[in-house]
């Protein structure tokens, strides 16, 4: 009895009391002795039997933080429902901001896990769990903003945006993915353009976007895909005036092509051109859409035209009230 291991005494003397009167130290040693076990079955040979000790661990929350280290190993685990579950459990036991630099460098070596839910799962929860200081994440983040799972780019965008909080941080990042979006402009990949044109979009505030952002944007209104084209017109005219202002050609250019383009752009035209008169040109256009088949766009059309001619009114331009 005297060589067995050292907590069985112990848990034998503990589990021999009547459930009702297992108390204080006793019920500590029987947590303890059933955690070891569960450990032990992390290394089953079965996935699935690994899968149920991680939820078993990440069940106990934060009481079997001890066993974050063994778990950690899960996460290169050769089955992706395990590396799941790892991520699942670390998310339970370990405390907000709580995870140690070995720890976030293992996470974030599953940013690019081949598993787009391994990836879901550890954009979701990698900020909450390590601060910014985990060498080398935010990059792994931006990068995460082009990946091919919608849900992945949501949950990088709202985690880069959370470690970019400090000025000086931000900066940077603002800088980095900007840079990022102009190396992506003859890419297939719309959604990646949309999705670091959005985290930009939050990242700066109205009318505080620094000139290299806004050429950025800018390159975007005549993107392949429609939906970055509408969501760079709508960032633009977020941050006027524009120190360059749409030219005529420009404001035609939009008016003339898809007509969704220009039903997004119509409502715009006064935030998107300078603060004096519109040119006739751009009049004439806008009053030409009046005739349209599509009534939103000649409804937008009519308000555009209305706001247009009354700002050029009211700032001694050509044009007047219709």
């Amino acid at each position: 009895f005297l060589f067995l291991p050292r907590p069985f005494p112990a848990v034998m003397a503990c589990t021999a009391r009547p459930p009702a009167q297992r108390r204080g130290p006793c019920v500590g040693v029987v947590r303890m002795y059933r955690q070891r076990k569960v450990v032990a079955k992390l290394d089953g040979p079965e996935w699935t039997g690994r899968v149920a000790a991680l939820e078993e661990l990440g069940r106990r929350g934060t009481a079997a933080r001890e066993a974050v280290a063994a778990v950690k190993q899960r996460l290169e685990d050769p089955h992706s429902q395990v590396r799941l579950a790892a991520v699942a459990a670390i998310d339970r036991l370990v405390g907000e901001g709580e995870g140690d630099p070995a720890l976030g460098a293992a996470l974030k070596l599953r940013l690019e896990d081949s598993h787009h839910h391994v990836r879901r799962a550890v954009t979701g929860m990698i900020t909450r769990v390590c601060d910014g200081t985990v060498e080398g994440l935010l990059a792994a983040l931006i990068q995460c903003l082009v990946d091919s799972d919608a849900q992945v780019r949501h949950n990088a965008g709202q985690a880069v945006v959370h470690l970019a909080d400090p000025g000086s941080v931000r900066e940077a990042v603002v800088a980095s993915v900007a840079s990022r979006l102009l190396g992506l402009a003859g890419d297939r990949r719309g959604y990646a353009r949309l999705s670091l044109l959005n985290v930009l979009s939050s990242l700066v505030a109205p009318g505080a976007a620094p000139g290299f952002v806004l050429a950025a944007v800018r390159a975007l209104v005549t993107d392949s895909e429609i939906a970055v084209r509408q969501r760079a017109i709508e960032v633009l005219a977020s941050h006027s005036p524009l120190p360059e202002p749409f030219g005529p050609d420009e404001i035609n250019a939009l008016l003339l092509g898809d007509p969704e383009i220009a039903a997004v752009a119509l409502p715009l035209l006064q935030a998107l051109l300078a603060p004096a008169a519109p040119a006739p040109a751009v009049l004439d256009e806008v009053a030409r859409l009046l005739r349209s088949r599509h009534r939103g766009l000649r409804d937008a059309a009519a308000a555009a035209l209305v706001a247009l001619t009354r700002g050029g009114a009211g700032a001694g331009g050509e044009a007047g009230a219709p």
